[in-house]
């Protein structure tokens, strides 16, 4: 028997915001200039969610920015 109870809390797993970033993946900072070697790709990159349907992107957008981030921040070590 359990002397504790098990807690349970509702979270949020899309959000609509995140970060903003360019072609190449890079961040943007606030005056939306990239951030020299600061990638995004998942659900860390907003501005994807058209017409509040995150469902749809989510693989996409891993994909996508996950290639792009990968071989840019590999071409920018070498």
């Amino acid at each position: 028997m359990r002397k504790h109870a098990n807690f349970a809390r509702q979270i949020r797993h899309y959000r609509g915001c995140g970060t903003q970033h360019n072609t190449d993946a890079l961040v943007l900072d606030l005056t939306d200039k990239p951030i020299p070697g600061l990638y995004a790709a998942g659900e860390l990159v907003g501005g994807l969610f058209y017409q509040n349907y995150p469902g749809g992107t989510g693989l996409l957008n891993g994909s996508v920015f996950g290639r792009l981030a990968g071989r840019n921040a590999g071409q920018a070590a070498q």
